[in-house]
């Protein structure tokens, strides 16, 4: 973990990715189904296409780009060490939770349901 400036263009994810991208994904799936916000987290997982798709945008939107955790104001060197933050304890509950949030969820639900380390 490191410090850098957080309005970096290169870091990645963006505000813009968060809550225009990923977040309207989600709003768009909510409103479809007009269920219970619990009911969407089984889509979530890696064996259905709605999470498989949202993780793809996710691993589209990061790449090779350094990454920061915007909830916790950490800096990483590549995707795979902000997936394995968006896993600590740290992250889930000691950082306040936000609407940024999502991507958490997302990462989670993704990575936890495959059994990666």
């Amino acid at each position: 973990w490191s410090t850098m400036n957080v309005d970096d263009p290169e870091l990645r994810p963006t505000k813009e990715f968060l809550v225009n991208i990923l977040l309207r994904k989600y709003v768009d799936l909510y409103s479809k189904t007009k269920t219970n916000r619990r009911d969407i987290l089984p889509l979530m997982c890696a064996d259905n296409p709605v999470g498989q798709s949202l993780m793809k945008d996710i691993e589209d939107h990061i790449g090779g780009a350094k990454t920061r955790c915007f909830s916790c104001n950490f800096f990483f060197g590549n995707a795979t060490e902000y997936y394995e933050h968006l896993l600590t304890f740290y992250h889930l509950h000691e950082s306040p939770f936000q609407l940024l949030d999502l991507i958490s969820i997302v990462v989670n639900v993704q990575k936890k349901h495959l059994a990666l380390p």
